[in-house]
C-alpha cells in the first residue's frame, strides 16, 4: 500500500469513527436500549483508525 492511499484510507477511518461516535450518541440519547448496537463500529473504526490492526 502506497503512503497516499493509506492516508486516504486513515482518513476513511477517522471519518468513519467520528460518525459511529455520533451514532453513538444518538442512540444513547434518544434510544438508551439499542446504543450497544453501534459500539462495535466505534472500536473498529478507531482501533484502525489508530493504526493498531
Amino acid at each position: 500500500m502506497g503512503e497516499a492511499e493509506n492516508k486516504k484510507s486513515k482518513a476513511i477511518y477517522g471519518i468513519g469513527f467520528l460518525l459511529s461516535v455520533a451514532a453513538t450518541a444518538a442512540l444513547l440519547m434518544f434510544m438508551p436500549s439499542l446504543f450497544w448496537t453501534a459500539l462495535p463500529f466505534v472500536f473498529t473504526f478507531g482501533v484502525r483508525f489508530m493504526d493498531i490492526i
